[in-house]
């Protein structure tokens, strides 16, 4: 069983804290929504993992750098390497593909039920919908059962 843990804080004004954790080391990233999707990359690296590719990649945006998290298939085993530009990378045991994906998945679907996503306000909170579709198909593909997914 895999003993990384994915966090995500409650998205506002186009950034959005995430925690990706083992049971030694800690990664902490306050993220923004611009110029790319992250949530969307991380269901899809998900996906890609449990469809058996040997490696996938998160871009995070911390504007104006990056943080990137690198998923390498050893064996049965995916590690997570997660780099931040001008700072030493850190590497994370993942657990096996199908390990991380659940755990990945799991925190997708808590973020997914966050009130931000359906809150009216004036306020921007995030520039991309929520990777409803994706999530679902990883949820699918991990023999989870999820809720009828928004258009």
């Amino acid at each position: 069983m895999s003993q990384l843990e994915l966090r995500f804080g409650s998205p506002h004004h186009g950034w959005l804290q995430v925690e990706l954790a083992d049971r030694e080391r800690s990664v902490l990233l306050d993220v923004s929504d611009v110029p790319g999707d992250s949530l969307a990359m991380l269901a899809v690296a998900a996906l890609d993992l449990v469809a058996g590719r040997r490696e996938a990649r998160v871009v995070w945006f911390l504007e104006p750098s990056e943080a990137t998290w690198n998923f390498q298939r050893e064996g049965d085993q995916v590690a997570v390497r997660a780099t931040t530009s001008g700072a030493a990378s850190v590497l994370l045991e993942g657990g096996t593909a199908e390990e991380l994906a659940l755990v990945i998945w799991r925190a997708l679907r808590r973020l997914e039920s966050d009130p931000a996503w359906s809150a009216v306000s004036t306020g921007r909170v995030w520039s991309h919908p929520f990777p409803h579709r994706e999530v679902a198909q990883l949820g699918a593909v991990l023999g989870r059962a999820s809720a009828p997914q928004r258009s």
